[in-house]
C-alpha cells in the first residue's frame, strides 16, 4: 500500500512540473501610436486632410474621431 501510494505521489508530482513548466511565457511588445497629418494647400473648404498611420506592435488599429461634422 505504501508503495502504491508512493508512486501516485511521485507521478502527479511529475505530471505537476511537466504542466508548470510547459506554459509559454507572454513576452511583452513593444506598441506605439503615432500618425502624420497632411492637408490640402489651398485651404478652401471642404480642406482635404490625410492622416498616416505610422504606428507598430499591434494587430488592430482603432481610431475615434469626435466631434466631426460631414458636409454633404
Amino acid at each position: 500500500m505504501k508503495k502504491n501510494n508512493m508512486l501516485s505521489r511521485s507521478i502527479r508530482l511529475v505530471l505537476l512540473t511537466c504542466l508548470v513548466f510547459s506554459c509559454p511565457r507572454e513576452t511583452a511588445v513593444p506598441i506605439k501610436s503615432a500618425f502624420s497629418i497632411e492637408s490640402s494647400e489651398d485651404k478652401i473648404s471642404p480642406v482635404t486632410i490625410q492622416l498616416k498611420n505610422e504606428s507598430y506592435g499591434a494587430d488592430e488599429y482603432e481610431w475615434t474621431f469626435e466631434r466631426v461634422s460631414v458636409g454633404k
